[in-house]
């Protein structure tokens, strides 16, 4: 279907924004600049972008980023700094609805996945593939780590 193959073009093109975004951050810090990364609202775009230009450095001295340091970055860059798995996976809520049953919940927004598909794509990431292959799994897991909007829900 012609519609669902344009809809796959925008979302690769999506990831590859973000990871030339993220390579332009990892190009300034590695040149010495100080660069503030807050996108609108801080729990979208901050994330992916602090996380894969923390991994594009790694990278650029030649190291290869282990399953544990990748779960580390999640915890500190996603989960600690309060991304909102449950509005933007709305898979953990039954979505709500008006009274012409359209859904409401306009927030839901596949982020984490986006961030996941950019590291499939990146050389340093090549041995933690399955740990992104389990990320990807447990974010769909109302009761693991990713469920809630705060520390307070998980």
């Amino acid at each position: 279907d012609g519609k669902d193959q344009n809809d796959e073009g925008l979302w690769w093109r999506g990831v590859e924004r973000v990871r030339e975004a993220a390579k332009q951050v990892a190009d300034l810090v590695s040149t010495g600049h100080a660069v503030l990364v807050h996108c609108s609202d801080g729990w979208d775009r901050t994330p992916q972008l602090t996380t894969l230009a923390i991994i594009m450095l790694l990278s650029r001295d030649g190291h290869q980023l282990t399953p544990d340091e990748l779960i580390i970055l999640v915890q500190r860059e996603w989960i600690s700094m309060g991304h909102r798995f449950a509005t933007r996976h709305s898979h953990h809520h039954p979505p709500q609805t008006n009274s012409t049953q359209t859904p409401t919940n306009t927030e839901a927004a596949p982020i984490f996945l986006q961030f996941l598909d950019c590291l499939r794509g990146m050389p340093a990431c090549g041995g933690v593939l399955g740990v992104v292959g389990e990320l990807e799994r447990c974010s769909f897991d109302p009761r693991g780590p990713f469920r809630g909007d705060c520390d307070r829900d998980r």
